[in-house]
């Protein structure tokens, strides 16, 4: 019996074969952390997180202390679009969050890819990640049958995963914030001016994990 539809996804394919054999999966551990470096640079916002920083802290110290100063406000706003292309940085940092997750999690030996089959594994997945160990144990692997999907935010954003996946709880933060503004492109496209500093100094926990 397969363990995958081979007929569909021939590269996918490829490394699910690897994963069911106990290969090494360094290459593709090696590939995961490279498209998430690129990504995190294309990201307007991930390489200007700083600056974006000192900007909306020097936006609140002007709103709060000198609020009929309208001029400078302006100025702040224009400096601070100049830092994150609202339309497309949030696509970019969270790709960039998924392939390094996955890339974490697979360094750690846990599947990336979603368990259809057996049922007990395909519901404990939705919470916690699942060993390569355990999928190629006995009692499971007769029935064990996976989807070409590898698993989506949802399942990364469990405590479960992120305590595996090991990064800040303001990168946890940034993370949810830009989640949630890239989900807004369906419904009129983001609505926010600033934000919280927390998410910008996520962003930058962020990326030193992610370039380290």
């Amino acid at each position: 019996m397969d363990q995958y539809d081979t007929k569909r996804d021939t590269l996918n394919g490829l490394f699910l074969k690897k994963l069911i054999a106990g290969k090494s999966l360094i290459d593709d551990i090696h590939r995961l952390k490279d498209k998430a470096r690129l990504y995190f640079n294309r990201a307007k916002l991930g390489r200007n997180a700083h600056e974006a920083l000192q900007l909306q802290k020097a936006f609140q110290l002007i709103i709060n202390k000198f609020p009929e100063n309208t001029e400078m406000v302006h100025v702040l706003l224009k400096l601070w679009k100049d830092t994150y292309d609202i339309e497309h940085d949030d696509l970019f940092i969270i790709a960039a969050f998924e392939n390094y997750a996955k890339a974490v999690l697979l360094s750690r030996r846990y599947v990336v890819h979603l368990i259809q089959k057996p049922n007990d594994l395909n519901r404990k997945q939705a919470n916690t990640p699942i060993h390569i160990n355990t999928i190629r144990a006995k009692k499971n692997f007769s029935e064990l049958y996976f989807k070409h999907n590898t698993i989506s935010m949802t399942h990364l954003l469990k405590p479960n995963y992120l305590k595996v996946v090991g990064i800040s709880d303001k990168s946890i933060s940034a993370i949810r914030h830009y989640k949630n503004i890239r989900n807004s492109i369906h419904f009129g496209g983001p609505k926010i001016v600033f934000g919280d500093s927390i998410h910008y100094e996520g962003l930058i926990d962020l990326r030193l994990k992610i370039f380290s």
